[in-house]
């Protein structure tokens, strides 16, 4: 199981990435179910959760420890190592 995450982590990472570098800004959950083709909304969020766990990405939030939409931001040093 460990090796399927990391490869799906692998796989987010990079779609979060190219994301970021077409478009100016990450996906959000939905859009990363939709390209993942992940029957459910809380698939994605699973996999973002365990890749924040994992060091590999961050939150941005706002004043009010909120997060912020479209707050994804990869972790560079541990985006390789995957």
């Amino acid at each position: 199981m460990k090796s399927k995450l990391a490869k799906k982590g692998r796989k987010i990472l990079i779609f979060i990435n190219n994301s970021i570098k077409k478009r100016g800004f990450p996906p959000t959950e939905r859009e990363i179910g939709k390209y993942f083709k992940f029957s459910s909304r809380n698939t994605a969020h699973y996999y973002i959760k365990k890749l924040r766990k994992e060091g590999c990405l961050k939150f941005r939030f706002c004043s009010s420890n909120r997060r912020v939409a479209r707050g994804l931001k990869p972790c560079n040093n541990k985006t390789n190592a995957l």
